[in-house]
């Protein structure tokens, strides 16, 4: 099938279960939440709400990032300096070095992120 066919469909449904995810994240509904976002993830890897939902509902749960679901999807893309904020922001509520290596990749990427350059310098002087 052409690639190009596809990828519209993936990303309208992506964005579709992204939706659906804050809407499952609003209702405390956190399991569900996390579900939606991992398969929002799966056809848009770099959608902030997405990771966000997905890192929200795991604070919520009180859940360590597992690999699959926001490591793995940030560190796909290497260059994602916004995945890696996120990531940092989720980090930092259970895990301070977690939290400050994501901050400094995110920061190596794009030195200009007012709130990953905020949290870094929190977390550092603690």
């Amino acid at each position: 099938m052409n690639a190009s066919l596809v990828w519209p469909h993936s990303k309208g449904k992506g964005a579709v279960l992204q939706a659906q995810a804050s809407v499952k994240l609003a209702q405390r509904q956190f399991a569900q939440a996390a579900k939606l976002a991992g398969d929002s993830l799966d056809m848009t890897p770099e959608s902030v709400v997405a990771l966000n939902v997905l890192g929200a509902s795991y604070v919520a749960q009180k859940q360590a990032i597992r690999d699959r679901s926001n490591k793995g999807t940030v560190e796909q893309d290497p260059n994602w300096a916004e995945g890696f904020e996120i990531l940092g922001r989720v980090a930092q509520r259970t895990d301070a070095s977690g939290a400050l290596d994501a901050f400094n990749k995110a920061l190596t990427i794009n030195p200009n992120l007012t709130q990953a350059s905020l949290a870094w310098r929190h977390l550092f002087s603690e």
